[in-house]
């Protein structure tokens, strides 16, 4: 939602090609391209997309030689060419506008299991670590537990060494504010810009908007990004951590360098809420880390698993103003989870930073104060044609199938793992992904616990489960004839036990 140029990221707990002047780049032969025969010339060697196995995989290059007509040796000595009067220097021509790239091939259906990993690697080769972190000034009040304290701490970090080049063109700290209660919020939020009457009337909107989560029951945090004053919200009163809670803090900075791009404007002044929300969440999960652990994977089911089925055309457009008030369950607050499909696919196929470069395009077309939705669309279709080279509308259709494609499979489903130990799936009922599960031994009449799940398995192993819901699996080394049960629950609100069985 936009009040007062605020940037709304609600937290649900719902190798890459870089395509430059319309070639692929690549990082190292053997990472994966995309057309089969496709050549690139980069850096003195030509590269040839090949064919390996069932993958398309760039080949070792050959180095082009530059080659120069031969002289024959007997050939007499050509006469001196005297040297031309200088001519008067003419005025420089105007630079031409750019010329747009042209349409790149639609990526391949068969291989659209590699668009996620696509994306991420194009996002930390574009913008990998390294950067001077810039200042952040942080604010916890006494009801926001340590571990969610350094996780914010921790996140923030990390995507700021990827960042801040992009984000340090103002000055200003940073700030990022957690609160548990509204009560303690609101004030430690408002003192952040105590002068500005703008920011104040925002913030009493906003947490108009807000409630309380009861900490016997949440088990995550949610945010918002003030882009203007270079802020983010974090609401973190719960001790326990699921899989959506290490992204908040990544997901509402990548609202602040979709801010800095064009020096703080709220990036739903210029382009559609899909794309805005869409690549938070997909840079957030790229660059969301716990206890010093990566957290792409677990992150990425969060919003993947819920993504709506049968999504339509007329269900994009609809994301491209803000969701939450619509009736329609189909697309209500899809452009987190839909949208993150779209931008997936976009930058997959486009690299990233031409998902960064259309901000600043955009921010020339689409006039000042433009209503989000179809009237800012209008303009910026424009944007993404000079940008990508494609039509907005025709990228829609090209789109939809991968995001329904990954309503068919899971991002963490057991056929993904690749360890050595067995894996065990819980063998009866199913499950909202949003419940914790673990797998419990019995010993010496006690049930202990042997291992959290490391996922939610789709159809053949969840079949006959109701749509959005899944049953959980993990790998553990168990000896066999060992009694176990899966305990499956809400923390502080409801348990489930399955059925004892020897395995």
């Amino acid at each position: 939602m936009r009040k007062f140029g605020i940037l709304i990221g609600i937290a649900l707990l719902v190798n890459g090609i870089v395509i430059t002047s319309g070639e692929a780049a690549i990082s190292k032969p053997g990472t994966p391209c995309i057309k089969l025969n496709q050549k690139l010339t980069q850096s003195g060697y030509t590269y040839t997309c090949i064919k390996s196995g069932k993958k398309l995989l760039w080949s070792k290059g050959v180095k082009v030689v530059a080659h120069s007509p031969s002289v024959p040796s007997n050939a007499p000595t050509p006469a001196p060419t005297p040297a031309p009067t200088p001519a008067p220097t003419p005025a420089p021509a105007p630079t031409p506008a750019p010329t747009p790239d042209p349409t790149l091939p639609p990526i391949p259906a068969e291989n659209y299991s590699t668009v996620a990993t696509l994306a991420r690697n194009s996002i930390l080769s574009t913008e990998p670590a390294g950067d001077t972190p810039i200042q952040i000034n942080y604010q916890f009040d006494s009801g926001v537990p340590v571990i969610n304290q350094n996780l914010i701490k921790e996140g923030a970090n990390n995507f700021l060494s990827h960042f801040s080049h992009i984000m340090n063109y103002n000055p200003k700290p940073f700030g990022i504010i957690a609160w548990s209660a509204i009560s303690q919020g609101e004030p430690l939020v408002k003192a952040f810009d105590s002068a500005s009457k703008a920011f104040q009337d925002d913030m009493s909107t906003t947490f108009a908007r807000q409630s309380d989560l009861n900490v016997k029951t949440c088990a995550g945090m949610g945010g918002f990004s003030v882009g203007y004053e270079r802020l983010i919200v974090i609401q973190a009163p719960c001790s326990q951590i699921d899989d959506a809670a290490a992204d908040v803090t990544t997901h509402e900075l990548t609202h602040e360098v979709q801010a800095s791009l064009n020096k703080g404007v709220n990036p739903r002044d210029v382009v559609p809420v899909w794309m805005v929300e869409g690549q938070a969440q997909v840079v957030g999960v790229a660059l969301a880390v716990q206890n010093g652990a990566d957290h792409w994977l677990p992150g990425r089911a969060s919003w993947v698993l819920r993504i709506p089925r049968n999504f339509t055309l007329a269900d994009i457009t609809s994301m491209e103003g803000e969701t939450s008030d619509n009736s329609d369950p189909t697309v209500h607050y899809a452009e987190y989870t839909a949208g993150g499909a779209l931008e997936e696919y976009l930058i997959a196929k486009f690299g990233f930073q031409k998902s960064l470069d259309i901000y600043q395009a955009a921010l020339k077309v689409v006039p000042p104060h433009t209503a989000e939705g179809p009237a800012l669309v209008s303009y910026f279709k424009t944007a993404f044609q000079q940008v990508f080279g494609q039509s907005l509308d025709s990228f829609y259709e090209e789109a939809l199938p991968y995001i329904n494609y990954l309503t068919t499979v899971s991002p963490t489903a057991s056929t993904n793992y690749s360890g050595t130990d067995p894996i065990i799936v819980l063998n009866e009922s199913c499950h909202s992904p949003g419940a914790s599960a673990t797998l419990q031994e019995q010993n010496g009449g006690q049930w202990v616990d042997v291992a959290d799940k490391m996922g939610w398995d789709i159809p053949p192993a969840s079949a006959g489960c109701a749509d959005g819901t899944y049953r959980p699996w993990t790998a553990a080394q168990i000896a066999k004839g060992t009694v176990l049960r899966w305990h499956v629950y809400s923390v502080g609100n409801w348990d489930w036990y399955s059925t004892p069985y020897v395995y």
